[in-house]
């Protein structure tokens, strides 16, 4: 505060005052160096002059002390009075007595003792003096001498008037020199000022100085000048920098952003911020509360939470959540954070990134479902690898059964009492085949041909084998017409529908038992049924009803009966799948299933399939006349019951048969006698050596013989294997003696 005054003076004024103040101040130093010199110089001449007169005056009156002559002594004395700065004189006895004195005007007669005075002193404007009186090398007294400085004041008054006017007039030339100076230094320290308030003010750093010369203003302009060419180049670059940045900023995605603690509040934020959160990044930054506000409800806690934690020095690194942005569509967002803190380690912002993850977070949703649909397919795969594994040897059983059934078949006549037995057992191992060869179609989800089928005759054939597994409380109605169109079907897969269906009815009642209704219409569907039908077209359909009095489902089961792996059963009695296939066969049919149902009352599932036009169309007969051949079969199968079946009924048929378990065995006795066969009939799926393997071995030495393979799972042959093996055929196992009579027969007549 006490320097304001000085501060606030201009430069000419600081100027000014700094040289006079200079001024002076050297010149009374100088005038008090002088002046003390100028002492030093007057008293160093008294001295001299004053011990000149007084060895003189020891001098002379040595005699007077020897001789004791007073009188002489005082007249030597008294001649003292001509050097008029003596005031007074005195001559001592070696005993320090008084001999004689000398006073000018009024003077004491006291005298100082002799033992105390010193050879010299100057003490209170007077010069004392002592010195020795000496008789031929001998001290026989002293002499004193009392000098006064009186000239010395006059001369130093003359001096100090002197320098006065010395200073006054270096003072006046000073500072007259400094207004000279100061406007020399003053005119470019004002362009510095004036350029520099032009940086100041108007940010142009192109702005120069004018240089007056190359004393050390000149220098401190040039450097000057460098300095704002160097601040314009990196204000240039920091403007291009700064440009890149925002262009930057503007085109990523990712919201970049700075965020006060502990309010929350954007402090900054790039301009992402119009496609992430669908407002302006400036009414983000201006709006405090506006980021809360898009945060989705249910996720408001995690930021508030974000924040509470932060408030203590916790900052977790990614916080996930959703909004609901400008435009009202839901968004997943993470925010990755970076604390900020001050000098004492306080936490004081955050810094970071916003990031969309909608996309990821829907990927990762799609991964989930679709790992789901992996484990479904894996699942299925495992499934098919095990009808696989299981399908030749049950095959192979079903083959016995048929082949037996064929053959006994062919010995009974038609009114004997087991020949309707015998043909049940031959229809329903047919059926079983079919259900073999369906499970292994499903689990590798292909399709098989669909062929006109009479859905009355499919819906005789699954009651009949129904019936014997029902139990007695469970009574079995059926509204079936004498004829019905038929429908473009796979009669397994139906056959396989209506088995689930029923099934699943038999479990809703087998505790308290009721009432299974089937019935089968056609109907004309019209376009305002098929308009709630998408799946369906206008025309004329069938519809198939089955219908329990069980203990029904609730409306959250209707909505997931069809989805694969839901199950209402317990655990080990049902896997979930058997509706879903359900589903699926009739979807893949064109056709279309509902269900209706309410707790306590029972369940009613409703087919709709579109039907066909088929003219001539004949029923099958499953007592086909057998195809009777001639020649030698050499048959091939590692199954023992499958040859002596085989055998059998290709004798019956009419052919010579030599059969072999051990594929190597055949090859050896076919190698033995090429020409003995007509015909090789071998199984695909044996140890060690596939039926192709066998068919390609017999084929180096009889090149035309004709050849049949039998397999459970045709799938399982590469068909570039079955070309190069032209002319061949393949038989479906399990087969009935009719069947392989007829495929026999083609084979050897190359139909």
């Amino acid at each position: 505060m006490r320097w304001s005054f000085w501060n606030d003076l201009p430069f000419r004024a600081k100027l000014i005052l700094y040289g006079g103040v200079v001024t002076l101040v050297a010149l009374l130093v100088t005038g008090l160096v002088m002046a003390r010199l100028e002492a030093s110089s007057y008293r160093k001449h008294l001295l001299q002059s004053v011990s000149t007169v007084a060895d003189v005056a020891s001098q002379t009156c040595a005699s007077s002390l020897v001789f004791d002559d007073m009188a002489f002594a005082r007249d030597v004395l008294a001649g003292l009075d001509a050097e008029p700065s003596i005031d007074r004189a005195c001559l001592y006895t070696l005993d320090g007595m008084v001999f004689a004195s000398f006073e000018r005007g009024d003077q004491s007669d006291q005298y100082p003792d002799m033992t105390a005075l010193e050879p010299h002193r100057f003490h209170d404007h007077v010069l004392e003096l002592l010195r020795p009186v000496t008789w031929h090398g001998v001290t026989i007294g002293s002499i004193y001498v009392e000098a006064r400085l009186d000239e010395l004041g006059e001369r130093m008054r003359i001096f100090g008037v002197a320098m006065m006017i010395l200073i006054a007039m270096a003072l006046v030339l000073s500072l007259l020199l400094a207004g000279v100076l100061q406007r020399g230094l003053r005119r470019p320290i004002i362009e510095l000022q004036e350029t520099a308030d032009k940086v100041s003010r108007d940010r142009d750093y192109s702005a120069r100085a004018r240089q007056f010369g190359h004393d050390e203003l000149g220098l401190l302009t040039e450097r000057f000048n460098e300095m704002l060419a160097r601040i314009e180049r990196r204000d240039q670059a920091l403007r291009e920098s700064e440009s890149r940045y925002r262009e930057l900023l503007s085109r990523i995605d990712e919201v970049v952003f700075s965020m006060t603690l502990p309010d929350g509040r954007l402090e900054f934020c790039s301009p992402g911020a119009q496609s992430l959160f669908g407002h302006d990044y400036r009414t983000m930054m201006e709006d405090p509360g506006l980021l809360r506000t898009l945060i989705h409800p249910d996720d408001r806690v995690l930021f508030d939470a974000m924040l509470r934690d932060a408030a203590v020095g916790q900052v977790a690194p990614l916080l996930e959540f959703r909004i609901v942005d400008g435009l009202g569509r839901e968004r997943s967002i993470t925010q990755s954070n970076y604390p900020v803190r001050d000098q004492d380690g306080g936490l004081i912002s955050l810094e970071g990134l916003f990031i969309d993850v909608t996309g990821r977070v829907a990927a990762d949703r799609e991964r989930d479902r679709l790992q789901v649909e992996l484990a479904q397919a894996h699942k299925l795969e495992a499934l098919g690898t095990l009808t696989g594994g299981i399908a030749h040897d049950f095959n192979n059983i079903l083959g016995a059964i048929m082949g037996n059934a064929s053959l006994a078949l062919e010995d009974l006549p038609a009114s004997h009492s087991l020949h309707d037995t015998m043909q049940t057992i031959l229809q329903a191992s047919q059926r079983a085949a079919e259900l073999t060869r369906q499970i292994l179609v499903f689990s590798r989800q292909t399709r098989q041909e669909q062929t006109p089928v009479d859905l009355a005759s499919i819906l005789d054939e699954t009651l009949t084998l129904l019936r014997a597994s029902l139990p007695s409380t469970i009574s079995i109605k059926t509204r079936i017409p004498e004829t019905v169109p038929p429908v473009l079907a796979d009669p397994t897969q139906l056959h396989q529908v209506l088995m689930n269906l029923c099934t699943n009815a038999h479990h809703a009642m087998r505790e308290t038992g009721g009432l299974l209704e089937l019935e089968l219409r056609p109907i004309e569907l019209t376009g305002t049924v098929a308009r709630g039908l998408p799946e369906l077209t206008p025309g004329p359909h069938l519809e198939l009803t089955i219908s329990d009095t069980g203990e029904g489902m609730t409306p959250e089961v209707i909505d997931r009966v069809f989805e694969p792996f839901f199950s209402t059963k317990i655990e080990g009695e049902g896997t979930g799948m058997g509706l879903a296939v359900v589903y699926g066969i009739v979807r893949d049919h064109g056709g279309h299933i509902g269900v209706t149902s309410e707790p306590g009352c029972g369940a009613s599932f409703r087919i709709l399939l579109p039907v066909i036009e088929v003219e001539n169309q004949e029923p099958k007969d499953v007592r086909r006349r057998s195809h009777r051949g001639r020649g030698r079969v050499l048959f091939v199968d590692d199954e023992e019951m499958i040859t002596d079946m085989g055998e059998r009924m290709l004798r019956r048929l009419g052919y010579k048969v030599e059969t072999f378990n051990n594929p190597w065995l055949a090859l050896e006795a076919f190698e033995e006698s090429p020409a003995a066969f007509d015909l090789v009939l071998t199984d695909y799926t044996m140890p060690n050596l596939t039926g192709v393997d066998v068919v390609r071995r017999i084929r180096v030495l009889r090149p035309d013989i004709p050849a049949v393979i039998h397999t459970g799972n045709r799938d399982r042959i590469d068909p570039t294997e079955l070309e190069a093996l032209e002319p061949i055929r393949v038989a479906a196992k399990p087969f009935d003696m009719q069947q392989l009579g007829r495929l026999l027969h083609e084979s050897l007549t190359r139909e």
